[in-house]
C-alpha cells in the first residue's frame, strides 16, 4: 500500500522534531547537549524542509537559540518506512551581488543592471546612527536572503538570477567596485568546507567581478566525540548523500 505523500511528510516532520527533543543519534546528542532549539508552541522551529537535495529524503533545518547556524536532521525513506539517518551542523550563508561607487547613485546602478536592489544606500546616508555617513553608494542584491541552504547551492541560485545580466554586470565592473559577497556564519567547532563545481567557477568568472568571502564562527564548545555510535576518526562532516 502506497502512503499518501502528505502523510509521509507529516511523519517525517514528527520524526525530525522528536530527534531534536529526544536525541538518538550521536551527532544530535553532541550538538543538543550545549544548544537549545527555538520552540514555537512547544515544538522545534523548522526554518526549512528541503525535499529536493536527494530522492526519498527530507532535510530539516532547525534553528538554535542565539546562533545563526542550523542543525540539519535528515529523514530518509527505507523501504516502506521513514527513519532518521543522520544529522549535521550547517552554516547560515548569505550570498549577494554588491556594488560600491563614489559617482553613481542607487537609481543609476539599478537602471544599468536591470535588477531591483534588496537594499541600497546613497552617498551621505548612515547605515547605523553610530557610524559616519557613507562616502560612497552601497547597493546590494540578495534575492535568497532568508533561504536556509548549503553554500554551493545558494551560490548557484544567485548565479541563475544574475546570468541574464552578465554583460551589464561586467560593464559596470569597469567603473565601480562590483563583487559577489559570501557571508558564512558557522559553528566554530564544525565549520565544514565548501565544495563547488568547475561549472560554478566558470559562471563566476564570466561575471568579471571580485569574490569576497567573510567567515564568522561562533557557538559553545562541543563535547568530545566519544558518544556511543560516533566514530572519533571520522571527524565532523555534513551528512548529505551519506558522504
Amino acid at each position: 500500500m502506497v502512503q499518501d505523500p502528505t502523510a509521509l511528510e507529516i511523519q517525517a516532520v514528527e520524526l525530525a522534531r522528536r530527534e531534536i527533543l529526544s536525541p538518538t543519534l550521536a551527532t544530535t546528542c553532541e550538538v543538543m547537549s550545549v544548544h537549545r532549539p527555538i520552540l514555537v508552541d512547544g515544538q522545534p522551529l523548522i526554518a526549512r524542509a528541503d525535499t529536493t537535495r536527494e530522492p526519498d529524503a527530507y532535510y530539516f533545518y532547525f534553528r538554535l537559540e542565539d546562533e545563526p547556524y542550523y542543525l540539519v536532521v535528515v529523514v530518509r525513506r527505507e523501504g516502506d518506512k521513514l527513519a532518521v539517518t543522520c544529522a549535521c551542523v550547517e552554516a547560515a550563508v548569505r550570498v549577494y551581488l554588491l556594488v560600491k561607487s563614489k559617482h553613481l547613485t542607487p537609481r543609476e546602478i539599478t537602471e544599468r543592471l536591470g535588477l531591483q536592489p534588496t537594499r541600497a544606500y546613497a552617498k551621505g546616508d548612515r547605515i547605523h546612527a553610530e557610524l559616519p555617513p557613507l562616502t560612497y553608494t552601497k547597493w546590494r542584491f540578495e534575492p535568497h536572503q532568508t533561504l536556509a541552504e548549503e553554500i554551493g547551492r545558494k551560490l548557484d541560485l544567485l548565479l541563475d538570477v544574475l546570468e541574464p545580466a552578465t554583460p551589464r554586470i561586467a560593464k559596470l565592473a569597469s567603473e565601480a567596485d562590483v563583487k559577489i559577497g559570501i557571508c558564512y556564519e558557522g559553528c566554530r567547532e564544525w565549520l565544514g568546507g565548501w565544495d563547488t563545481s568547475s561549472e560554478t567557477l566558470r559562471r563566476l568568472a564570466a561575471l568579471g567581478v571580485h569574490l569576497q568571502f567573510d567567515l564568522y564562527a561562533s557557538g559553545p564548545d562541543l563535547p568530545e566525540p566519544d558518544l556511543p555510535g560516533l566514530d572519533p576518526s571520522s571527524g565532523r562532516k555534513c551528512c548529505g548523500n551519506n558522504e
